[in-house]
């Protein structure tokens, strides 16, 4: 999209009745905002699926860190170092998937760092559809080819590998897509990479720490963490806290350390928030995180029921976010986002090119404090 089809889209929005976007917020709970433009609203954009970044044992764990350490690294680590946090998280983090770990500041830092580091021009990196916007770049940067395939069609994706002849093939997907609320077939999709030889990346942004027998994600699900190439995630969501990692081969991981532009050339995840990450990953295991991953859960399901009886198409999520297509014309979806913030009920609107065209929507995200009343209050403004 260019910047005068950006401006011609503004305004349209703009015209529909203003824009939903870059709310100022004054205050927040866990499942509240005081916004500056709309006031009070109830909150359902926040991924602080566990809201674990609230919780006294992570802030206490921030505070601590920080008054060690600071609250940033002081230079690139490769050449300044890291602290004792970083080298436990990644400890933790190894012992749990079986792979060598490497932190990265975001996890769109870590998806950049695979697809540019590993793969180039000749290379082909296949889409499904409805990845993060963060895989599409990384593959643009690192000029392999790219193909994208419809979501979770598997017929497809094995027709674009059966025509390739690409000496290093990487195939992306997604863990939870929580703006489609499903999750793949791994263990298929593992079938047909390993069919035409091509390496698999699994980004787990919205499963890790909520899904799985080890909270692990999607490829713990089904039981194939070991059989990954690559595992991606972010900590922002279930570990309430900031910052990424990779989960992969130690050769790989040693040479993107080593050559890589997040270590060489920036500075890596700032010591308080490796702590928080750290804590909230060992909650994960307690009593504590279990009873906050069942209360989201059951948040879900309440949600689900609620939506259900409103005008428009929800869909019977797998995820922690729940889509919600409305009946209403792309152009006009942030004018109706804005009438939802100012009945009082914050959500996330997606218009292309973040989703294919034509597939706009709202999505509620659930959380183990999530206040399920906003959503009567939308299918009393529906009911209207």
């Amino acid at each position: 999209m260019s910047v005068l089809e950006f401006q011609k889209k503004l305004n349209e929005i703009e015209s529909f009745g203003g824009s939903p976007y870059f709310n100022v917020v004054e205050a927040q709970t866990a499942n509240s905002k005081q916004l500056r433009k709309f006031g009070s609203v109830v909150d359902y954009t926040s991924c602080d699926f566990l809201n674990f970044s609230s919780h006294p044992e992570v802030i206490d764990a921030f505070i601590a860190s920080a008054k060690d350490f600071g609250i940033t690294t002081n230079a690139a680590q490769i050449f300044s170092g890291y602290t004792i946090y970083h080298e436990e998280l990644e400890f933790e983090l190894s012992q749990a998937f079986s792979k060598s770990i490497s932190l990265f500041p975001t996890c769109t830092h870590a998806n950049l760092s695979v697809l540019t580091s590993l793969f180039s021009k000749g290379d082909l990196i296949i889409h499904d559809e409805m990845n993060h916007y963060s895989l599409f770049i990384a593959s643009r940067a690192s000029y392999a080819e790219t193909k994208i395939f419809p979501h979770n069609d598997y017929a497809k994706l094995e027709l674009i590998l059966a025509n390739s002849n690409a000496k290093n093939k990487l195939v992306c997907i997604e863990g939870f897509n929580s703006a489609n609320g499903n999750y793949p077939d791994i263990p298929l999709v593992l079938s047909i990479c390993k069919k035409y030889g091509a390496k698999i990346l699994v980004d787990e942004s919205h499963s890790f720490g909520v899904f799985g027998p080890n909270n692990l994600g999607v490829c713990d699900f089904f039981g194939v963490t070991g059989q990954v190439d690559y595992i991606t995630t972010t900590f922002n969501k279930a570990l309430g806290s900031h910052g990424g990692m990779l989960a992969a081969s130690q050769v790989e991981v040693a040479y993107l350390r080593h050559l890589c532009g997040a270590y060489t050339s920036s500075r890596g995840m700032a010591p308080p928030l490796v702590a928080a990450a750290l804590k909230a990953f060992k909650l994960l295991g307690q009593v504590d995180g279990n009873n906050r991953r069942l209360k989201a859960w059951e948040n879900q399901r309440g949600a689900l029921a609620k939506l259900s009886f409103i005008p428009g198409k929800v869909v019977n999520s797998q995820t922690l976010g729940i889509p919600f297509c409305l009946d209403v014309a792309e152009a006009e979806l942030p004018a109706k986002t804005a009438e939802l913030i100012r009945s009082g009920v914050l959500v996330s609107s997606f218009v292309y090119p973040s989703v294919p065209r034509n597939g706009h929507r709202i999505r509620f995200c659930i959380t183990a404090q999530s206040d399920l009343s906003g959503i009567d209050k939308i299918a009393s403004l529906m009911s209207r």
